[in-house]
């Protein structure tokens, strides 16, 4: 969907993996904004977060979940210091285009057609 309407993306099997790439890369090749699921193979979205405030703390984060999460939780995450947006799931192609151009800063154009 985000490559559609002309993002570049990277994939990563699991936070653990990404993390890897950041620190032999350094925060200088961090992408503009991690699109992190909470429920991953291996250690949880949470945990993932939690080191990417210590590591990468301007890294901006979507995070989207299909779990069942409270409202007393949800405002939790949106007040961490990097979630730049929360999205549960399911997330609709308009939803989430809207939601990367609203944690970049850009324009919200919606999509016409993905």
């Amino acid at each position: 969907i985000l490559r559609k309407t002309g993002f570049r993306t990277d994939i990563f099997p699991d936070g653990d993996e990404f993390l890897r790439e950041l620190r032999s890369r350094g925060e200088e090749w961090a992408p503009d904004l991690l699109i992190l699921d909470l429920m991953l193979p291996g250690r949880s979205g949470f945990e993932i977060l939690r080191d990417l405030q210590a590591e990468a703390p301007r890294l901006k984060v979507l995070i989207i979940t299909g779990r069942f999460m409270d409202a007393g939780t949800v405002n939790i995450l949106r007040c961490e210091p990097n979630t730049a947006e929360f999205l549960p799931k399911p997330v609709s192609a308009q939803s989430l285009v809207l939601a990367v151009q609203r944690a970049l800063g850009m324009p919200q154009a919606a999509p016409t057609s993905i």
